[in-house]
């Protein structure tokens, strides 16, 4: 029985490529993952889907909220919260899993006792890098008052919202890479 080199000749090239490339696989491969999937990504260049959260306390606003999203970038991943403190938990709990929000969409008055600057501070403190758009059917004015005595945020929109300022400002967050 005659034994066959294993070269290029025998086998072609891409034969030998798939062996050596297994070969490599095999010996340096880590039993168990040394990358989340975020950091593959990153590492890949492969795009990854933009993350919304909505906070808002009323449905119809949400759903108009979702399709001004959703006509901006299809792919977008949608959550939403009613409250506060159940954003707070879903955004701590997002972050542990992934790399967090890309946008979050906040009503300031929610019907309960925290407000969107509640929220506002908070991702000041532990969400510096994601963008948050405050929104209110109060006056500026008003708003002023009653919440923005300290620190007036940067993204406010008044209800109802004016879809083309809305699309101006969300769609630079939504569909850069």
């Amino acid at each position: 029985m005659e034994l066959h080199k294993l070269d290029e000749e025998t086998l072609g090239k891409r034969a030998m490529e798939e062996i050596f490339a297994k070969d490599i696989f095999d010996k340096y491969a880590p039993t168990e993952s040394l990358f989340s999937s975020h950091d593959l990504h990153l590492f890949l260049g492969a795009e990854e889907t933009k993350k919304v959260l909505i906070v808002e306390d009323d449905l119809w606003q949400i759903n108009v909220l979702e399709e001004l999203v959703l006509e901006i970038n299809s792919e977008a991943q949608i959550d939403w919260e009613i409250d506060i403190p159940r954003a707070i938990n879903r955004l701590t709990s997002e972050k542990n899993e992934s790399k967090g929000y890309d946008v979050i969409i906040c009503d300031i008055e929610l019907g309960t006792e925290a407000s969107g600057v509640d929220l506002f501070q908070y991702c000041l403190e532990h969400e510096p890098f994601t963008e948050l758009i405050l929104i209110s059917a109060h006056s500026r004015e008003k708003l002023n008052r009653k919440y923005f005595k300290k620190m007036v945020p940067l993204n406010y929109m008044k209800k109802p919202l004016n879809f083309e300022s809305f699309f101006r400002r969300v769609s630079p967050i939504l569909t850069q890479t």
